[in-house]
């Protein structure tokens, strides 16, 4: 369950950021990069970034007009920052191959820069990510803020239906998307969309760009509200002060110690079935448990003096009864981000048995 892991004080061990304690590993690999072709272009006299790259021009021209670069070796310009960056895939080096035999050949073309996209296979899931991160864009100034949702990757009544996690990155200011990060079974759904948002990041779409994205469909490949739309709708709810929510790091650390946030209560609206181990647990002063279809006729029995966190499994739920607890005058509520279907796939230690 931690989001983050760096060396140990002792050998062989881990330490986890989020609750800070040491976990046992039975080895670690470090990978280092080695930028090649940076000795030649010193010795040239070319122009280095600090940390190695050779600076070049759109048109891949180095500081010396008839030396081009291309690939690993080169400093490139974020299109989402503005800034250098680095960006070592072999896709790319191919693109920036192609620009600079273009220029050699009198055609003029120009590499603008990169979105920064990855996606890699890890056991049967995959995890691709593009554009920055929640943590990247608050360290760039950004007023950044990010929707964190959990939809089926195809139409629920389809077989082999799974649930993906995606996170979108956006600057609450100008509704400028930053980045979107996935995470789900190991087929075609994660890389589409990925892919999709790549693009659309490229020429500095906003969230409403998100929202009417127009993506293919059919239930074999997708569900009827794609889930790059979805996820733009929770920013838009987020952006716009309809919804309000909580991150899973907040909740995580109050479910350690609910003394560390005292006047918080969880309102679980799954079903009985699904609650009633968690209220066992935890006590109903903790853990109030009314299910969805009941909130409208039960809302009174809900504590209004109390922080609410509310929980559903992927926070569709939990959003429409924060609209209709703030409606009723009950405004002191939070959607949990993501929800059970986030929660069940990071692995914590205090579901019930």
């Amino acid at each position: 369950g931690a989001h983050h892991a760096g060396l140990g004080a002792r050998r062989n061990h881990v330490r986890r950021r989020r609750f800070g304690e040491q976990a046992p590993v039975a080895g670690m690999a470090v990978a280092g990069v080695r930028l090649e072709g940076t000795e030649l272009a010193v010795e040239a006299g070319l122009a280095v970034a600090p940390w190695g790259g050779i600076v070049v021009n759109k048109r891949l021209q180095t500081t010396d007009p008839d030396i081009y670069a291309a690939g690993d070796c080169i400093a490139t310009t974020s299109l989402v920052t503005g800034k250098e960056t680095y960006a070592p895939l072999g896709s790319l080096a191919n693109r920036e191959g192609r620009v600079a035999a273009d220029n050699m050949a009198g055609i003029p073309t120009t590499f603008d820069g990169v979105v920064g996209s990855f996606i890699m296979k890890a056991f049967e899931r995959c995890i691709a990510a593009t554009g920055i991160t929640y943590e990247a864009a608050m360290a760039e100034g950004f007023d950044a803020d990010y929707a964190l949702t959990a939809p089926a990757d195809r139409a629920h009544f389809f077989p082999g239906e799974a649930i993906a996690i995606y996170q979108l990155v956006f600057d609450k200011r100008s509704r400028r998307v930053l980045g979107l990060q996935g995470f789900g079974m190991m087929n075609d759904s994660i890389s589409a969309r990925i892919a999709a948002a790549a693009v659309m990041i490229s020429k500095g779409a906003v969230i409403e760009d998100f929202m009417l994205a127009e993506m293919a469909y059919a239930p074999p490949f997708s569900a009827a509200i794609d889930s790059i739309n979805a996820a733009a709708y929770v920013a838009d709810n987020i952006c716009d002060g309809r919804m309000r929510k909580v991150g899973l790091e907040h909740f995580f650390n109050w479910m350690e110690d609910f003394s560390r946030e005292p006047d918080w209560r969880a309102l679980d609206i799954r079903h009985p079935q699904e609650s009633g181990p968690f209220v066992k647990k935890f006590g109903s002063d903790k853990w109030v448990a009314v299910p969805y279809a009941e909130v409208r006729k039960r809302y009174t029995e809900i504590p209004a003096d109390k922080t609410l966190i509310i929980l559903c499994d992927a926070g569709t739920r939990s959003y429409e009864v924060q609209v209709f607890l703030d409606n009723m005058g009950v405004n002191n509520t939070m959607v949990l981000s993501g929800g059970f279907n986030v929660i069940r796939r990071i692995g914590v230690d205090w579901f019930p048995e």
